[in-house]
């Protein structure tokens, strides 16, 4: 094995890039269970509560009787929000029911992804606090966001795939 895909089979990371790389996130999702699997946002949030411990609510909302939620994206310069409450173990992604149904995925991806990343736990004083990444969040606001882009897009094209994806068929062709 050469490259990013030795080093994320290793646990070791590159230098060069902070980011979870396609071969690291193939191996989240066999952790899963979705590795070679077609799945969905909301496949991968069942997935993400099982393993975080943690219950996820991935709510759409009616943008015509929420007119100040869809305000409040626009002024934040975001297409989803997530609100994690720690005392419920639980975290809530909001998404208007305006955005297409490709950029709804994406949304919905972006933001599970901040949970997976382990973003949710930054600044928490309390221990027991569950993520899915090999490493701690990224200290920059702006990395953590490039990151779960990247996460997001991973997971769209894994979960379109299925057992075509060539990062699952490298895990499975390895054993």
């Amino acid at each position: 094995m050469t490259g990013a895909w030795a080093e994320a089979s290793s646990g070791t990371h590159s230098t060069e890039s902070p980011f979870t790389t396609p071969e690291e996130f193939e191996l989240e999702l066999l952790e899963l269970g979705l590795s070679g699997k077609t799945f969905g946002p909301r496949d991968y949030a069942r997935a993400l509560e099982r393993r975080l411990g943690i219950r996820i609510v991935l709510e759409v909302m009616n943008d015509t009787q929420h007119p100040e939620f869809l305000s409040r994206l626009a002024l934040s310069g975001r297409l989803a929000e997530t609100h994690y409450l720690p005392e419920r173990r639980a975290a809530i992604v909001l998404l208007p029911s305006s955005l297409p149904p490709l950029v709804l995925a994406l949304a919905a991806l972006h933001e599970l992804s901040h949970l997976a990343a382990g973003d949710h736990l930054i600044g928490r004083e309390e221990d027991g606090g569950e993520r899915l990444a090999r490493r701690p969040p990224l200290e920059l606001e702006a990395a953590r966001e490039e990151e779960a882009d990247q996460r997001a897009i991973h997971a769209l094209l894994a979960g379109t795939l299925g057992p075509a994806s060539p990062y699952a068929q490298r895990i499975y062709d390895a054993r």
